[in-house]
């Protein structure tokens, strides 16, 4: 006899349909070519940094410049970790120590970027760096 918990589960959901006898799932030609390979990394890595590198070079507002400079870390990173992964077994995680210390300094180089662009802001009341021309030290 069914629980009330698991009728209400069966009423909610619907039955769960159980396979014919003697059937089989078929092999599936597709979970093969799935398996993560350096190659996709590196495509991944590639089309980021070049998305970054468009950010960084084609937009005017400082913060855009900021983000396209953290994806370019970003797919770096990527890089890194991919090598390590796919390198040499039983080797040290030089990889991941990179990654991390880059992690670092890019959290680093965006608190002090923002800054900067929170006090030029404040002066100037724009963030477009073509208007700023007249900064002088």
């Amino acid at each position: 006899m069914p629980s009330a918990c698991e009728i209400q589960r069966r009423d909610r959901f619907g039955a769960t349909p159980k396979p014919a006898r003697g059937t089989r799932a078929l092999p599936n030609p597709i979970r093969a070519a799935m398996t993560p390979t350096l190659q996709i990394f590196l495509i991944v890595s590639g089309a980021l940094f070049s998305i970054g590198l468009l950010a960084a070079l084609s937009r005017r507002h400082a913060i855009f410049i900021l983000i396209g400079i953290e994806m370019m870390l970003a797919a770096a990173n990527l890089n890194f970790i991919a090598f390590w992964r796919f390198g040499p077994q039983h080797q040290p995680p030089t990889g991941v120590m990179i990654a991390i210390f880059s992690i670092a300094i890019a959290a680093a180089e965006a608190a002090v970027g923002l800054a900067m662009v929170i006090a030029v802001y404040r002066h100037y009341h724009t963030t477009n760096v073509d208007q700023l021309d007249q900064l002088r030290g």
